[in-house]
């Protein structure tokens, strides 16, 4: 007797999926007047843009958005069934850097600042932001608010401009790094002013003099990178010692492989970031076979874990992550209730003292 066999269930599509998130999100409030681009939603989903079309489609034939070819697809009405809440549950961390070029102490900040809005049923991404390294970027500003929203929007290393621009606004936003002259906006940050100028002082009081002092700072034109410019000059360093390196980690090491950090034969150095304060040690030590503080005396105006497992130990500043944190986290909490706090709050970083110091050579 032939048995009749039970059809197989229907395999739902990866389509489906994204179709179903894409849906939510929009209940939900998360993109506001219209969705970001296929680039950013095929991030987002973690999906082919072939994926992301096939869904995109069912909620076109549904009347749910609207494609317009050359600009933003446009958000006609929530999907059938759904009426999303007018907060969205999300933070979103605007940087002038894709997350892997972050330095660790940042991303150690970002680690703990996500445990933190998880337990407040909080969400934090992160989003580079270009608008932040132009000087007019109003157009592409209005384009994020709208395709990115968020309950609160923290801005790292923003420039005077954006920050003007989120505060005339009245949008939730908090001030992540240097403060900017004229800055309406709450903020936490560390005085990297008084970090560069002491550590200048801290320098001359070891014998170097102010002439033979560099300071190796990003030729990135940031908020924090002028901050430590400024610090630095005010500590008693010469300007015509500041020495701007290439940005990109990769681009980084192909420009000191010649030791061009050194071309104006310093008896110290103070970094800027970790990076190259790490580049610059691989340099003396494998290409040229000098050794820190005996040919060159080195300082961090930040702290990296790694410092500490180096012989000899970095000479570097540290900031508490976790007292940094607990303050932007309040920030937050107020700015999400509608009730932003005023001012910047300032963290003083400590020195350490590690190995990488000494008298200049003789």
């Amino acid at each position: 007797m032939l048995r009749v066999m039970k059809p197989l269930p229907k395999r739902r599509r990866l389509a489906d999926d994204v179709d179903l998130a894409l849906r939510e999100a929009m209940a939900a409030g998360r993109f506001g007047e219209y969705l970001p681009g296929e680039v950013r939603l095929a991030e987002l989903f973690g999906v082919s843009r072939v994926t992301l079309r096939l869904a995109l489609a069912a909620l076109v034939k549904e009347g749910v958005i609207a494609p317009n070819r050359g600009r933003r697809t446009r958000i006609l009405a929530a999907p059938a069934g759904t009426a999303g809440p007018a907060r969205t549950g999300r933070i979103l961390f605007l940087s002038p850097s894709r997350l892997h070029e972050l330095a660790p102490g940042v991303l150690l900040v970002q680690d703990l600042l996500r445990s933190a809005m998880e337990e407040r049923d909080l969400k934090l991404d992160h989003l580079a932001c270009h608008a932040f390294t132009q000087a007019s970027a109003n157009a592409q500003l209005e384009k994020l608010v709208l395709a990115e929203r968020a309950d609160v929007y923290l801005l790292h290393q923003a420039p005077t401009h954006v920050q003007a621009w989120f505060a005339e606004r009245r949008l939730p936003a908090i001030a992540v790094g240097t403060p900017v002259s004229g800055g309406d906006l709450p903020g936490v940050h560390t005085d990297l002013r008084a970090t560069a100028r002491h550590a200048v002082r801290h320098l001359r009081a070891a014998g170097h003099a102010p002439g033979r002092i560099g300071m190796l700072v990003p030729d990135i034109d940031l908020p924090d990178n002028r901050t430590v410019i400024d610090g630095f000059l005010e500590g008693g360093g010469i300007g015509s010692m500041v020495i701007r390196h290439p940005g990109d980690p990769e681009e980084l090491h192909r420009w000191m492989a010649p030791g061009k950090a050194l071309r104006q034969k310093p008896t110290a150095i103070i970094c800027a970031w970790p990076g190259p304060t790490l580049a610059l040690l691989g340099t003396l030590a494998f290409r040229e076979g000098k050794r820190v503080p005996e040919s060159l005396s080195l300082m961090c105006l930040y702290d990296d874990p790694a410092f500490g497992m180096l012989v000899p130990s970095v000479t570097r500043y540290r900031r508490d992550p976790a007292r940094y944190v607990a303050i932007l986290t309040r920030l937050i909490e107020k700015a999400v209730k509608g009730a932003p706090d005023t001012g910047s709050k300032t963290l003083i970083p400590q020195l350490i003292k590690g190995e990488t110091v000494g008298p200049p050579p003789a």
